[in-house]
């Protein structure tokens, strides 16, 4: 058997890049071989990489700092182009998606924000091939209300699709009242993976020296920046700090993707605004504070998944805002008790989603 996988590419970005591999590494178990799918308008430039250049090369130009950033963006995405390069295989060749409707047995497109109207995203429903071979696992809209402009679109989309999941419980609202028909929600792929299997592509930074053997406080934003409260409690606790993309730390911006899972796995102490942050650390039982961010609002798109990933695994007093200060009392304990029956019970529902889409095909436990 072989399946093609469509989502977002692209080679920054922790959370997109780690579940489409995820994903990959699951249908694996279920094909012969999986490939995805890098398609675009110019056969070049990821979908998702939104570069407006003009400004962004004027601003490098006139600004030592932003040529300093620039290049060490850079570094960063050549680390995320080699976990890529060593753990999925992907096609670049692909000039017209209808030229491979007949050499796959299934398509599968997701997660991630594949049916986000605004995504760079070629092929998103998959009506370039038959509809028994199209498959959405864990498709993400990510908007709360679909724009008019897009309804008839996505509903004949949507509609047209043999087997369908979404992420995020807007998603099954909003496809519900499109089509009359509710999808299933299943986990992020990153969830069906276990802290054993992240750790076989995990690697120790370099860098990472012995002063961080006794532990460590880390963290992880988009859109914004860490706390005071962080450094408080590195002075207080007694541990080093280590600032994932910041900046004015060579080491700490251009960590790639294999050091993003160790540093993560290994962190006494994780505060972050980052869904896949936060996965990753219920994932190897790591103490965690999510900080609510609401002065940006793409920072607040980003956060919307979170309430109810924290509900779901019984965590929501691990939730940090501008009124407590973004501290929590005691954040080094943590209550995981939920944890395994959530993973159970959530990577069940998903398997036997793909074990259904994909014609009962074993897969392995």
């Amino acid at each position: 058997m072989r399946i093609a996988q469509l989502t977002l590419n692209g080679y920054f970005n922790y959370g997109n890049v780690l579940q489409k591999y995820a994903l990959n590494r699951v249908l694996r178990r279920y094909a012969d071989a999986v490939e995805v799918i890098w398609h675009t308008s110019d056969g070049f430039l990821p979908e998702s990489w939104e570069w407006n250049w003009r400004p962004q090369l004027t601003k490098m130009l006139n600004s030592r700092d932003e040529r300093r950033r620039f290049t060490f963006e850079l570094i960063r995405q050549a680390k995320f182009k080699e976990f890529n390069d060593r753990h999925v295989k992907t096609r670049f060749d692909v000039r017209a998606l209808e030229d491979i409707a007949d050499e796959y047995d299934f398509f599968v497109v997701g997660s991630d924000q594949v049916w986000h109207p605004q995504s760079y995203f070629f092929g998103r429903f998959l009506t370039f091939a038959p509809k028994e071979k199209r498959i959405a696992y864990a498709a993400s809209i990510a908007i709360p209300q679909l724009p008019e402009q897009y309804k008839s679109t996505w509903r004949e989309g949507i509609l047209g699709m043999n087997h369908v999941s979404v992420r995020e419980q807007g998603a099954v609202d909003i496809i519900r009242e499109l089509t009359g028909v509710e999808p299933l929600m299943v986990v992020d792929p990153v969830f069906l993976l276990t802290a054993e299997e992240w750790a076989e592509v995990s690697t120790r930074p370099s860098w990472l020296d012995e002063k961080f053997d006794g532990g460590f406080i880390l963290t992880y934003f988009l859109r914004a920046s860490a706390p005071p409260v962080v450094k408080r409690l590195s002075t207080e606790l007694k541990l080093p700090l280590i600032n994932l993309l910041d900046p004015e730390f060579f080491n700490q911006y251009v960590v790639g993707p294999e050091e993003f899972l160790y540093l993560i796995a290994h962190a006494t102490l994780l505060y972050t605004n980052s869904f896949h942050g936060t996965a990753f650390a219920i994932l190897n039982r790591v103490p965690f504070v999510v900080m609510d961010v609401n002065e940006d609002r793409l920072a607040a798109k980003i956060s919307a998944r979170l309430p109810s990933l924290l509900r779901d695994f019984g965590l929501s007093e691990r939730k940090a805002t501008a009124e407590n200060n973004y501290g929590i009392d005691r954040p080094l304990e943590i209550d995981y008790s939920m944890r395994d029956e959530v993973l159970s019970r959530e990577r069940s529902k998903a398997f036997n989603f793909l074990d259904e889409a994909l014609k009962g095909a074993a897969h392995e436990d």
